[in-house]
């Protein structure tokens, strides 16, 4: 089938706003409150959970908890705003602070810390409030990654917010087991979320700022840059000054994120992205990421793409709700619940906590996964869809955009255009619907809106958006 949008009908389409699912009522996911520690703040800065089943949290105050069996205990205190923790053997935790990433140990097993080792703080640090530290992540051979926040301050770039008071401010950093440093990738600017894939992947999250036009997901690879100069300083390999490099030459050599987020729909300080790694037993969701934000009330959910060897995706709503207004931090149980942490401090409107997000069993409506094919997109719904609305070119409203880089804090979507020729073809099993597009365009963000489509089962979709970010077509 053939057809074009009526003008108006696509006035209407980008006119209306995306339903987004709100969490009251919410029959697929149940959110609820962890009552937390008595007379303890609980501004959250890390979670993981423990080989024997209980939650462990790292608070922005300095504590580190664990949960269980509904009983909270005090493992340690006195830190400097762990932002990340790690489990390792039994009564082992790793836990980054401001200004060292440290080895916690229980020695005698009673559930307390009694021994603190430092790893390493060969980064430095000057003190400066915007000097936060996150993760760590360890890959299979026991290096540990982290990364640094720029320093609040002009930088010799120009740029009047973020700069590098410390030498490796805005790099990703591989620390040894035996605590040696090694620079690993430079370019970041407020990477408030690391994370590793089940496949050994590190990916971070990054916050919209100058020379970050929004909030992003990057794959962290050693060698790279991705975008903010301030930490260009640090690298050997960097033969460029701040007077001579022009945005041009920094934009040749920046890796561009896998995923853009747009800002504001999709969070405005995007957290901690988490792994899905319950297999099922949190809907349709698995291998896909949950992350928060600091600043909105809504949950957001990352799928990745992986086209010719290199990563890109899409971004959608999840779950939105007042209670979710600063989450920070996220941990799967073992028995598929979603725990997610909230701090209130800085940028964040909520409150702090601990709050949990429980499937249901049900399964909702929803798009699953964006995937790019070569004459458009395949989009995979979680239910089977009907012909009837999911074969109307009508029932579906696609844009794209770009956005330009430069050294100014964020900037507007650029060159936004309506594709005014779609063609659907449905699969078999009526679960993927195939959007052939006039043509698909590198370095664009596809805004793809489905108003129209509803299931076999009479439902409208429960998210009914999505971007997907496209840095590579498909090979030939």
């Amino acid at each position: 089938m053939r057809s074009k949008f009526a003008a108006i009908l696509l006035l209407v389409l980008a006119i209306a706003g995306p339903s987004f699912a709100d969490a009251v009522p919410d029959q697929y996911y149940e959110l609820s409150n962890v009552k937390p520690p008595d007379n303890s703040a609980l501004e959250v800065g890390g979670m993981a959970f423990n080989s024997d089943n209980s939650l462990v949290i790292s608070t922005r105050r300095g504590e580190i908890w664990t949960l269980k069996n509904n009983q909270w205990t005090r493992f340690a205190s006195g830190l400097q705003e762990p932002l990340g923790l790690l489990v390792g053997d039994t009564g082992e935790i790793f836990v980054m602070q401001r200004s060292e990433l440290t080895r916690i140990i229980d020695t005698d097993n009673d559930g307390h810390a009694d021994r603190f080792e430092k790893i390493s703080d060969a980064f430095g640090y000057s003190g400066n409030y915007h000097e936060y530290a996150y993760g760590p992540v360890r890959d299979n051979e026991g290096n540990f990654y982290v990364t640094l926040n720029l320093s609040h301050a002009p930088d010799a770039w120009g740029g009047p917010f973020m700069g590098a008071a410390a030498k490796y401010r805005g790099w990703c950093l591989q620390m040894t087991p035996k605590g040696e440093m090694i620079p690993f990738a430079s370019g970041l600017r407020s990477p408030n979320g690391l994370c590793m894939s089940p496949d050994g992947d590190i990916f971070a999250t990054d916050n919209q700022g100058e020379f970050n036009v929004t909030n992003v997901l990057h794959h962290l690879q050693k060698g790279r840059f991705y975008g903010h100069p301030s930490s260009l300083s640090a690298d050997p390999s960097f033969k460029g000054s701040p007077k001579t490099t022009s945005v041009e030459e920094l934009d040749k050599m920046r890796t561009r994120p896998v995923i853009y987020f747009p800002y504001d729909r999709m969070g405005k300080s995007i957290s901690e992205p988490r792994f899905d790694t319950t297999n099922g037993k949190f809907g349709p969701f698995a291998g896909q990421m949950f992350l928060g934000d600091i600043s909105n009330r809504l949950y957001m959910r990352a799928q990745l793409d992986k086209v010719d060897g290199q990563f890109q995706g899409a971004c959608f709503p999840f779950l939105a709700h007042d209670d979710l207004v600063g989450a920070n931090r996220e941990a799967f149980a073992p028995d598929g619940t979603l725990y997610v942490g909230i701090t209130n401090r800085g940028w964040g409107k909520g409150t702090m906590g601990l709050r949990q997000i429980k499937w249901t069993g049900k399964m909702p409506f929803e798009i699953q996964k964006i995937e790019l094919a070569k004459d458009g997109f395949n989009l995979t719904f979680t239910k089977a869809v009907d012909p009837a609305t999911a074969e109307k070119p009508a029932s579906y409203a696609v844009q794209h955009y770009g956005y330009k880089y430069e050294n100014k804090y964020g900037g507007p979507e650029v060159n936004r255009t309506s594709v005014k020729e779609i063609e659907i073809t449905l699969s078999a099993d009526k679960k993927v619907a195939h959007l052939k597009l006039p043509e698909v365009i590198p370095l664009k963000i596809y805004e793809i809106r489905i108003p129209g489509v509803k299931s076999a089962d009479g439902n409208d979709l429960r998210n009914n958006i999505g971007w997907y970010t496209v840095n590579k077509l498909k090979p030939d």
